[in-house]
């Protein structure tokens, strides 16, 4: 199809807020604002490159980031967020308690965002009128004076604090101002805590006398809060639906504004910080260690070299297992700026070719987690950089590494209610590429190659690791499921496991077995699931995902005897016909392919 015209602004949006948005598209196109969003559709073509050409043709896009855009994880919205951020033309828009999610919060924290309490408030809002003056599309002859931004503000306020209240006083503002960024729309009792851990410090190490302790700080939650410009909020957790009372700043620019002005403007405390940091992961929960990374990512987009530096590499390279997986974290959305990814993918590399076994395993280990998500085919650069040796000669260390930390990736994101750091179907997708430039490029016999077996044990190290279908409704990204739905992770799968099972032992490893191995538990927990439970959801989708996975194999086997051996594994749960008659659905969500 033909590329359009360029055009003012392209709306990105969950698909569920389509009615709210209507009124908002009509006002900008009323006032000569050429518009381009998916609910028009298309002509021509197909979606994904309609999507695509319209991105490229846009001078803004407007993300309307509400609870439904958390909701969507890895949706077209997160990529078309991803795509406006590297071409520095993105403009969030917050709708309610939206924009929460982490990959999200990542891409937009340090961003000018434009908040409205709901949909039907944006149009009656001042903001709006701020928001059309920078796209060139206001009512009014003038440009609306835009206040101070964040970091402005909030050096005049700590200034304040500190004039009201000394250094002890300013210790404590600091503390709990430092704490609401790591831990925003945290409960408040924890807020409070960890705070209070980091002013011992402080004032450990700054001398404050107990005579020196301001007696007028405010002692009371509502004129604490009031003095730190933060508020108590009511809100229903994004995806387990409950009622929680939080904390957070009032101004939704703050917290990047108080990690950037903690960093930079007191670097004599880095030190305390990291010891605090380091104590505070140590008892986090799971949710807490992606806040810590999350905070500690968007430092590294502010000062990447002084952050890892002083934080990210001793956690990386020293043995306490949450501080790596809070590094790495960190790392994942530091490199959603591109020109720190580009550092970090560098330095990844370095370490995958050193000779020092702790930095070559610590790459091996990022390559297979939420760094390597996000370093697109870096990930797999990095894996080829470290395993080059011959398998034979490969350092049980190593190896270890690649599966722990693959097998890490998918416990964590098979249990955590927010997976929008993670790409299950991106990872599947570069170890299948890997797999099929080794049987392009291999030496010897295709049989036998070495090189091949690195890639074939990741594949089946992370298909063999999902379940069939979700655990949580909550999660539905991390499962046999969710990679079938797509074509394209659907064939690679079909592809690999036909391979698999088509080869006795590659190197040592006897890939045919641990294939067979997999499909067997898969076919028992669905059996057991039936049996007990046949009429439950979780039971029907197991069926149905392993029949897609079974069609998909004879569909894609080499030869009849590949036939035959699907056939076998799979007797006793589906018929010869039921795998016959299985067939994709072309008419999925917005374009894409998805299977029945």
């Amino acid at each position: 199809m033909k590329n359009p015209e360029k055009i003012d602004v392209f709306i990105s949006y969950s698909e569920r807020d389509t009615r709210e948005l209507v009124p908002i598209v009509e006002e900008l196109r009323a006032r000569g604002c050429s518009v381009w969003w998916a609910e028009d559709g298309i002509e021509e073509g197909r979606w994904d490159h309609a999507i695509e050409d319209a991105l490229a043709s846009s001078r803004r896009v407007l993300a309307f980031l509400s609870a439904n855009a958390d909701r969507a994880d890895r949706g077209y919205i997160f990529d078309e967020v991803e795509t406006a951020r590297s071409e520095d033309k993105l403009i969030p828009v917050v709708i309610g308690n939206g924009g929460r999610s982490f990959a999200l919060k990542g891409l937009t924290a340090l961003l000018k965002r434009y908040s409205f309490a709901d949909f039907g408030s944006v149009l009656s809002s001042e903001e709006f009128e701020k928001l059309a003056s920078i796209l060139g599309f206001s009512k009014k002859a003038a440009d609306i004076e835009e206040p101070p931004d964040a970091d402005k503000r909030l050096d005049a306020w700590f200034s304040g604090i500190e004039g009201m209240f000394g250094l002890d006083g300013s210790i404590r503002a600091y503390s709990f101002m430092l704490s609401c960024a790591f831990f925003e729309d945290g409960p408040f009792s924890e807020v409070q805590q960890i705070s209070e851990a980091l002013v011992q410090k402080l004032r450990t190490q700054e001398i404050v006398a107990n005579g020196e302790f301001d007696r007028e700080y405010p002692r009371r939650t509502g004129q604490l809060l009031e003095m730190l410009e933060c508020e108590l909020v009511d809100v229903e957790h994004t995806y387990t639906k409950l009622r929680q009372e939080v904390v957070r700043f009032k101004d939704r620019q703050r917290a990047a504004a108080a990690l950037k002005f903690a960093w930079r403007e007191f670097p004599d405390r880095r030190a305390a910080l990291k010891d605090w940091l380091s104590n505070v992961v140590s008892s986090a929960s799971s949710e807490g260690h992606m806040r810590v990374g999350l905070a500690l990512g968007l430092l590294g987009q502010i000062d990447f070299l002084g952050t890892f530096r002083e934080v990210l590499s001793p956690w990386l390279l020293g043995a306490n297992d949450v501080q790596v997986r809070t590094a790495d974290i960190a790392l994942a959305v530091a490199a959603f700026d591109p020109a720190v990814g580009a550092t970090i993918s560098h330095t990844i590399k370095g370490w995958a070719a050193s000779t020092d076994a702790n930095e070559k395993s610590t790459a091996v280990h990022l390559a297979c987690g939420l760094t390597g998500a996000r370093l697109s085919h870096s990930a797999i650069d990095i894996l080829r950089i470290a395993t080059s040796s011959n398998i034979d000669t490969l350092p049980t260390r190593l190896m270890d590494s690649l599966q722990r930390g693959l097998r890490a990736q998918l416990e964590v994101h098979s249990t955590d209610t927010d997976t929008s750091l993670f790409n299950l179907n991106k990872l599947v997708a570069d170890i299948s590429t890997w797999i099929a430039d080794s049987l392009t490029n291999g030496s010897g016999s295709q049989r036998t190659d070495p090189k091949r077996a690195i890639p074939l044990l990741m594949f089946l190290v992370v298909v063999g690791g999902l379940p069939i279908a979700p655990k949580s409704a909550s999660n539905r990204s991390t499962s046999l499921q969710s990679l079938l739905r797509t074509p394209r992770s659907a064939a690679q799968v079909a592809a690999v496991m036909n391979l698999a099972l088509s080869q006795h032992k590659i190197n040592g490893i006897n890939s045919r077995d641990i294939s067979k191995g997999i499909l067997r538990r898969w076919i028992e927990v669905c059996r057991r699931s039936i049996e007990e439970k046949p009429k439950e959801t979780i039971s029907v989708e197991r069926r149905e995902t392993l029949l897609r996975l079974a069609a998909l194999l004879q569909q894609t086997a080499a030869n009849e005897n590949d036939r035959d051996r699907v056939e076998y594994i799979f007797r006793g749960l589906f018929t010869s016909n039921e795998m016959l008659e299985a067939k994709p659905n072309r008419t999925g969500s917005r374009g894409k392919e998805e299977w029945k």
